[in-house]
């Protein structure tokens, strides 16, 4: 992407008045011009300057240059308003995660266990001795009073596990589980506890409120949207703060393009209200906030508020 500025190569401010450009013009054509200059690089920079002059002198081109100047791509948003509020589809490739899980253990060979296996060696010595006395006891004239029988004491064999039973956990240690792990910004992993909270308690509308806010804050409008309105659905008086973040969500594209017809009305004033409205939704997303604050700083600019464009500037750098 080009990032030459026009202003910069006038040497004039983004504000500068046309009077102001063309001055500057003049002037930089009276040095640079490959004419009068010695510089080798002459003829490119004047090229240069007469394209940054063929830009800024025309006032519709400005606009436009301005516009791309100081913002940034459009999000986009969907919205199906006649389909009724889904629960978010179920995540089967998600890229929150840098790494993939692991692959499972490999499945171990079966293996008998030793106090089996020296049960049944057992087994076979008591047959075989059974065997032999039978046998003896036929041959001989000796009474089986005589002869002695071995009758082995075999020890019971216990097997000892220490697998414990799987206890389920309460609605109660999922969303504790899930607080923590948004504190410490794993935000996928906060959306995994709070969901299997949600599988026990559905109605949870403060659950839904803090999934949307998560999937506000990674980007993901469309499901973000979807918990805003279940929340809403589950207790209407979730709030109004819950309330405005859905339709900021649902409208932000009609809204800024409202705010770009008064722009070229010049009713910067109408177009810098819309601005704020939205930004006092309180969607908590750099690129939303970014996007939002440089079409303020834009129309500051156009209406003569450099100060104030300049503060919020510093904004845009501190996200």
């Amino acid at each position: 992407m080009d990032t030459t500025d026009f202003y910069e190569i006038l040497g004039v401010r983004p504000d500068a008045t046309p009077e102001d450009i063309k001055n500057a013009y003049h002037q930089l054509a009276h040095t640079c011009h490959p004419d009068v200059s010695t510089l080798p690089d002459a003829e490119e920079r004047m090229t240069k300057i007469n394209e940054a002059y063929a830009v800024v002198s025309d006032p519709e081109k400005r606009r436009i240059y301005d516009r791309k100047r100081v913002t940034q791509e459009p999000f986009t948003v969907q919205w199906e308003r006649d389909q009724p509020p889904a629960r978010p589809p179920p995540r089967t490739h998600d890229p929150r995660y840098e790494q993939a899980p692991p692959d499972p253990a490999p499945q171990q060979p079966w293996k008998r266990r030793m106090p089996y296996a020296a049960g049944f060696w057992v087994s076979l010595l008591i047959i075989f001795i059974f065997i032999l006395v039978l046998f003896l006891g036929s041959g001989t004239s000796r009474t089986s009073a005589e002869i002695p029988v071995v009758t082995p004491t075999i020890e019971p064999i216990v097997v000892i596990t220490t697998q414990q039973p799987i206890v389920g956990k309460t609605f109660e240690a999922w969303k504790g589980e899930g607080d923590t792990l948004r504190k410490q910004d794993r935000n996928g992993d906060a959306l995994d506890a709070y969901e299997q909270a949600l599988k026990i308690r559905p109605n949870a509308s403060e659950l839904w409120v803090a999934e949307g806010d998560l999937y506000t804050t990674m980007g993901n409008f469309e499901n973000a949207i979807v918990c805003y309105d279940r929340a809403l659905a589950f207790d209407p008086r979730a709030g109004e703060e819950v309330r405005n973040k859905s339709t900021v969500l649902k409208t932000i594209n009609s809204r800024i393009e409202q705010a770009e017809l008064l722009e070229k009305h010049e009713d910067y004033s109408a177009a810098i209200g819309i601005y704020d409205d939205l930004l006092s939704a309180g969607i908590r997303n750099t690129g939303f906030q970014k996007r939002i604050l440089s079409a303020k700083v834009y129309a500051l600019m156009r209406s003569g508020r450099s100060d104030e464009a300049d503060r919020v500037s510093k904004v845009i750098g501190s996200l």
